[in-house]
This record gives C-alpha cells, structure tokens and sequence, in this order.
C-alpha cells in the first residue's frame, strides 16, 4: 500500500506545552496544512462555536452491513488506476463512510480520529440550512417566489433586490461574490474575516457578516446560471433570523428535521 499521509500527532502539531512556535495552529493558519491536521478535529480549541442540541430521546444506530473495500480500485483523475485504501492514506482523509441504502458498508477513521470526535464540517452545514428552507417553505412559512428583501427588507438597498428566495436557494442571484480561497482581497476572504475565521488585515475595521451583506452589489441579473457562493447560505440563515417570533416553529421545524433523518 502507498504510504500514507503524516498525522497530527506525527507531525508535531500541538505537541507539547505550550506547543513549539513553528508547530502551533493559531487563527491566521489553523486552515491550512499541515495545521489543519490537528484542528479539524478540535475547531472548537481555535474559533467560538456553539453546541446544537439533537432532539430529545434515544439515538438509533444506523445498521451496519460491512464490506472490505479497501481493494475495490477505481479510474483516478489522472486516469490511472487506484485503490480505495490507497486513496484514503494519500488524500488526507481523517473519516470516510459509506452508507448504502441505509445501511453503513464501510467506515474507516484516519489520524487520530474516531467515530465521535466532533469533526468541522465545512460547507456540510449548506445542506442543513437548505433543508430548514425547505421545511419552512413546506409549511408555509416561506414562499420561493417572493423577494429575498420581503424576509430581510435591508436587503432591498443592496445587491439582492430583486432576487427571489429561490434564486437565493439556488445560488442563482446575480450578486457579485468571488470565492476565491487563496485572495485574501475576494469576497469570501473578507468574508472569512468578519466571521472570525481569519485575523483582520492591518488596518481593517471589520463589521458583522451582515454588514458584509448589506455591501454586496449586483453584477448580472438574477436568475441566471449558478455560481458557487458561500454567502447565499448566510442571507438564509438571515431569513431565518428575521422568524424569530416564530421560535417554537422553528424548534419544531428542527426537531422533525432530525427525527426524519435518523
């Protein structure tokens, strides 16, 4: 088997107390390598988070029906061919689960980690406020074809008027937001920074990720093709905020969320 990339532990990264200067994971690097080996797995060491209760009641265990797939290969990128095991050692993977028609057939864990080491999830979370969406737009809360600004009326002043919630949902508006991860001058890299993920540049005075939003200008029209753009799933969630009155609704909207896809 190829031989498979160095841990956290193996590397040294938070090792010691305190850890050497050149091995400790801080706001300005803890995303990437080789820090990001440790702190993917204890986030919550480097930035605030908050914990999310699950619904109340027992947990139910996903079935298992277990198949070695480490041999099993597959056509890379490259076009060369490769092992499941291989790829796992050499990608920098800390989980891997396959869950097939219910049922979880293979489940491996990596440098250190194990089946309940909370894990950053990224952009998982995108799936999660979708999916509240949908149950409020189910239940009537929400309605796809009205204004993203009749939710969130700060929104008319800005680059989203006129954009539907839908388009918002679909990331089809026609804001302009680059997502370019290695310029610290695009939008997702200032978004980074007023949401504390990264430290502010110098000189900067930063706001809130919603005076971020009220910045953000059009640059084509809405409803056109997609784009990915973090930011969309930011304006949801200050949808959801403007429903504040509805609290238990949302509790319930939570729990059914949870319930349904234990």
């Amino acid at each position: 088997m190829t031989q498979a990339n160095p841990t956290a532990a193996e590397l040294g990264i938070m090792a010691g107390f305190p850890p050497p200067l050149d091995k400790r994971a801080s706001l300005a690097n803890w995303d990437l390598p080789p820090f990001n080996r440790w702190s993917f797995q204890n986030v919550r060491s480097v930035l605030p988070t908050r914990a999310i209760a699950r619904s109340p009641g027992p947990g139910v265990a996903l079935p298992q029906a277990p198949h070695d797939l480490e041999e099993v290969s597959f056509t890379d990128l490259d076009g060369s061919r490769r092992k499941v095991g291989d790829m796992l050692a050499t990608t920098f993977t800390d989980g891997f689960l396959l869950l097939h028609r219910g049922r979880v057939v293979f489940e491996r864990y990596m440098n250190g980690m194990t089946e309940t080491t909370p894990h950053l999830s990224q952009s998982v979370v995108k799936s999660f406020v979708g999916t509240l969406v949908g149950i409020m737009v189910g239940r009537g809360l929400l309605a796809l074809d009205k204004p993203i600004s009749h939710y969130v009326p700060e929104l008319a002043a800005t680059g989203y008027a006129g954009a539907t919630l839908g388009q918002v949902l679909d990331m089809r508006s026609g804001v302009r937001f680059v997502e370019d991860y290695l310029d610290p001058a695009s939008e997702v890299g200032m978004l980074d920074r007023v949401a504390g993920w990264k430290p502010p540049l110098p000189g900067e005075v930063l706001g809130g990720i919603y005076d971020f939003i009220l910045t953000l200008k059009q640059e084509r029209p809405h409803g056109g093709h997609f784009a990915y753009r973090s930011i969309e799933t930011d304006v949801l969630g200050w949808v959801q905020d403007h429903y504040k009155e509805h609290t238990q609704q949302i509790a319930d909207l939570v729990s059914a969320w949870a319930q349904a896809t234990r």
